[in-house]
């Protein structure tokens, strides 16, 4: 599945049942103005925190949505949030620096939510969104998960393209604090 031109991250966690697992990543990300230097995807450490909120914090600004409040709070404890159970936080970085970001939220047995990913401005339409939203979709797979969900807003145009490209249906729609959201929701499947 793996071509020869991709570099594979490995990285070895425990889970929730000790028991050890072997996280595949897509290939390191070559940026155009960024040459030479790749992206490694990994796992949210706790001094990635800063960083992560304002990456969160300047993505969401970007996209016109930044709605600073309660349901920020998953930042407090992402360890607690998404790491501590059968989630995953994961961040791309060059350099030393975190440009993207995304999570797995479980819902229940069979499903989880994707959560979270965010592209830093600076980096945006060089697929890195597209990286996150594989890599986590195969981690889901790897969890056991069979359908993920998500939202986002109607304005963020370029994520609702990015889902719908990847194979997520949109199933509704919601309003969140005067803004209008979109809910979306795909079933993986054993390979694709």
């Amino acid at each position: 599945m793996v071509s020869d031109n991709l570099k594979i991250i490995g990285m070895k966690q425990q889970d929730k049942t000790n028991k050890t697992f072997e996280l595949s990543l897509p290939a390191a990300v070559k940026f155009n103005e960024i040459v030479g230097h790749e992206m490694r995807i990994r796992r949210f450490q706790e001094d990635d925190r800063d960083e992560v909120v304002s990456l969160h914090r300047l993505a969401m600004e970007s996209a016109g949505g930044y709605i600073p409040g309660p349901w920020d709070k998953d930042f407090d404890s992402i360890q607690d949030t998404y790491l501590n159970g059968r989630g995953e936080f994961l961040v791309g970085e060059v350099d030393g620096k975190i440009i993207v970001m995304g999570a797995l939220l479980p819902v229940d047995a069979e499903t989880a939510e994707v959560k979270r990913i965010r592209v830093s401005p600076a980096v945006q339409g060089q697929g890195l969104g597209q990286k996150m939203l594989s890599t986590l979709e195969e981690r889901a797979r790897e969890l056991g998960f069979m359908h993920l969900k998500l939202d986002t807003l109607e304005s963020n145009e370029a994520a609702s393209k990015l889902f719908s490209r990847n194979g997520y249906i949109q199933v509704g729609s919601a309003s969140f604090e005067g803004h209008k959201q979109l809910l979306f929701c795909k079933e993986l499947g054993k390979g694709a």
